[in-house]
């Protein structure tokens, strides 16, 4: 049987919108434009700041941009990306409160198939900041990253083999190298 804790009515909002524009400029030429945003609050049971049990509520909004660029010249196709992810929770008991903002930029280049390979490789900047205050502990910190990657596609027949190595370079976590054979 479920545990009753509270008879207190507790909700849950959400107000989203989403929009995406595209615009062929050439017949190689492709430029888009994307948003993303939600946003509503949530009430729930918990502890406030003085530890005391009882109904609490948090706002929360997110938010999503990217403008991308597409150029395709036969099957060669270069893609640049540059976007920014938001996302904001506030406590509405008390000064409690997490904010993120990553703003990257991604460029990918696909070359065209040669034999049974389909190469890519790319590259991601990123920029994030982050806040929070919880429970009278604060936090705030920015972090680069940067990611440098390859990978191969390969079909053979009825058999596809995939092979990618990537390298990253995070501000906090040093330097690493991934791979991945599928």
């Amino acid at each position: 049987a479920p545990q009753v804790i509270s008879s207190l009515p507790r909700g849950y909002e959400n107000r989203s919108a989403n929009a995406q524009l595209r615009w062929a400029a050439t017949d190689a030429l492709t430029l888009k434009a994307q948003a993303w945003h939600a946003q509503g609050r949530s009430e729930y049971l918990g502890y406030d700041a003085l530890f005391s049990f009882g109904p609490l509520e948090q706002r929360y909004r997110n938010a999503v941009y990217a403008a991308t660029t597409e150029y395709r010249r036969g099957e060669r196709l270069l893609r640049a990306v540059l976007s920014r992810a938001e996302d904001t929770i506030r406590q509405q008991q008390s000064s409690d409160h997490a904010r993120t903002r990553r703003d990257t930029f991604d460029l990918q280049y696909t070359a065209p198939p040669f034999g049974p390979h389909l190469l890519t490789v790319g590259a991601i900047a990123s920029h994030e900041q982050a806040a929070s205050e919880s429970f009278g502990t604060t936090y705030d910190v920015e972090t680069d990253t940067r990611l440098v990657y390859a990978q191969d596609q390969m079909r053979f027949g009825r058999h596809d083999l995939l092979l990618a190595a990537a390298h990253t370079q995070h501000e906090t976590f040093g330097d690493h190298a991934t791979w991945n054979l599928e």
